[in-house]
């Protein structure tokens, strides 16, 4: 009987023992934007501490995340030269050398700034650092040029996008503008830059009609 017993005994321990622990915090299945957005709004409200060790970090920017240098390094020397913070007004995203990159558009007093979150493959925070928001007003569409919205797609999974044509009557031949990686917008923004929308707006120019519009990844 003992035997049994110490056998059942060493039978569960190896059970146990087996379990896998858990690995993948809850944050990183979250939204990348939403992580992004999270981040920037707890360096606005102070939130130092929060913001070194309640986020997950390559283990590069372990080496030098900490509160003093998110309080001294980071969030400091932006409050001096660009004075308060006052609101976070969107994001875009975008990809370069394989990370993904949400730009968090924020307004201080004396600027307007994209602070950009990048992340690697694993979600993991891979860098963070701001520019400045060219884009302030919204560019005006040329002349000679349409643009409607319009979704299009299975009613629960729609995708807005935007068909811009030239503006004479006509048939005109149509490309659809396809996204590389990454959860970008219609526009393919990279900071202040909008290849696709300037892509559209050429074309159209030139007598060509286009469809653009938010990938899945980016809408949902």
């Amino acid at each position: 009987m003992k035997k049994i017993l110490f056998g059942l005994i060493i039978t569960t321990l190896l059970i146990v023992g087996c379990v896998p622990k858990q690995t993948n915090p809850p944050q990183i299945g979250d939204k990348i934007k939403d992580i992004a957005v999270k981040l920037v709004t707890d360096l606005s409200q102070g939130e130092f501490a929060k913001a070194a060790n309640e986020y997950h970090y390559t283990t590069e920017m372990k080496k030098v995340i900490n509160e003093q240098f998110m309080r001294e390094q980071l969030w400091q020397p932006l409050i001096q030269t660009y004075g308060a913070f006052e609101t976070i007004t969107g994001t875009t995203a975008s990809q370069t050398q394989g990370y993904d990159v949400i730009s968090v558009k924020t307004t201080f007093a004396q600027a307007k700034l994209n602070l950009n979150i990048v992340f690697d493959q694993n979600k993991l925070i891979a860098g963070i650092n701001y520019t400045p928001d060219l884009e302030t007003e919204t560019a005006k569409i040329p002349s000679g040029v349409i643009e409607t919205e319009i979704k299009f797609g299975q009613k629960e999974w729609e995708l807005p996008g935007t068909l811009t044509t030239p503006e004479k009557e006509g048939k005109y031949p149509v490309l659809v503008l396809v996204h590389g990686s990454g959860p970008n917008d219609r526009d393919e923004t990279i900071g202040a830059n909008k290849p696709f929308r300037d892509l559209a707006w050429g074309l159209a120019q030139k007598g060509v009609a286009t469809l653009r519009y938010d990938k899945r990844t980016f809408v949902y």
